[in-house]
């Protein structure tokens, strides 16, 4: 575009300038503007300069700021997906913002994850950008390219859960996976998480457990039911608490619940301190009526000295070592329930 401007702009100066000076300045203009043109560094394709026209995608607020380079071509900018909560059996669709940071050599494959508890994969879904209609070979130098894909999730995927949303780049159809890296040249894998969203069952889900408690600690998490299993803890052996937590309020952070089995003394014999469903389903992502069934395995000693024991339960922040606390039936605060006292069996 320079070339011509320049020509248009030297013609009209002449035309608008009186005879003596016009030919000086338009010498001085041609000068200018072809400094101008020569001052794009020559590895640079000239499609490059239009690229902040096209970041009109970014001020979406619902993109999410991602960052991640896949090689030395592609870069993901940002994401953002229809629901920030999907039930298993349904399907959510991921948006993609990419950057071409070069142009592609080849068309690349865009597959996209979801993976619950344990990383389970409980939804992936493949796709050329734009299902084939916008293959990254036709990409120019600093063109944004938003992309669309759908994830069905499966029915039968264990939950409520944190599900990560992971997103991996082939060579053509599948053919290798390549290496993602963080702008700071940190390496994150093939199948690295660009965010989260929650999985929930396709319907409200109300618990009866054993036994029934109406504690809330802070403002916005009750405990109203546990069961042990065995009855007992057992010598030697694995005991299975299980905690029945219920949203009342906002909850803002993720919090650690601690298990503490406790001699007479106040000694910790055995514990477990783990966000809740051993950090797949963390607290922040509890919403307000929600119920939580949570369950932490503690390994029992083989012997224990100091009867009688106690089950200490509780919740704290793990950035600050901060207890929640609950008011007691005497007006008094606690920042653990006690359940006992117990007497350990043999296996």
């Amino acid at each position: 575009m320079i070339a011509p401007v320049t020509v248009l702009l030297g013609v009209g100066w002449i035309e608008w300038t009186p005879q003596r000076v016009r030919w000086v300045l338009c010498a001085a203009t041609v000068g200018v503007l072809s400094l101008l043109l020569f001052s794009v560094p020559a590895g640079v394709e000239r499609s490059a300069l239009l690229a902040p026209a096209d970041l009109a995608y970014l001020a979406d607020e619902d993109i999410t700021p991602v960052g991640i380079e896949y090689g030395d071509e592609l870069y993901l900018v940002g994401y953002a997906t229809d629901e920030a909560t999907v039930a298993r059996g349904q399907t959510l669709t991921v948006r993609l913002i990419w950057l071409a940071r070069k142009r592609p050599a080849e068309d690349y494959t865009v597959s996209v994850e979801v993976t619950g508890r344990q990383r389970m994969q409980v939804g992936i879904a493949d796709s050329m950008p734009g299902g084939g209609r916008l293959p990254t070979s036709n990409w120019i130098p600093g063109q944004i390219t938003q992309d669309e894909i759908m994830v069905p999730i499966s029915p039968l995927a264990n939950t409520p859960s944190k599900g990560d949303i992971r997103v991996t780049v082939y060579r053509g159809a599948k053919e290798s996976a390549i290496e993602a890296m963080a702008p700071n040249g940190a390496r994150l894998g093939t199948s690295p998480s660009i965010g989260t969203v929650r999985l929930v069952p396709p319907s409200d889900v109300r618990y009866e457990p054993a036994g029934s408690t109406d504690i809330t600690f802070g403002s916005g998490i009750r405990l109203f039911g546990f069961s042990v299993t065995p009855a007992q803890p057992e010598l030697g052996s694995p005991w299975t608490v299980d905690l029945y937590w219920e949203a009342v309020g906002p909850i803002h952070q993720d919090y650690t619940v601690f298990c503490h089995l406790v001699n007479a003394y106040g000694r910790i014999l055995a514990q477990t301190d783990e966000q809740p469903l051993q950090g797949d389903y963390p607290s922040s992502m509890w919403r307000e009526g929600e119920q939580v069934h949570d369950s932490h395995v503690l390994q029992v000693p083989e012997t224990m000295q100091g009867e009688p024991f106690y089950l200490l339960v509780g919740l704290y922040n793990a950035e600050t070592g901060e207890r929640l606390d609950y008011a007691t039936t005497d007006g008094m605060k606690s920042d653990h329930v006690t359940l006992g006292p117990l007497l350990p069996t043999e296996p």
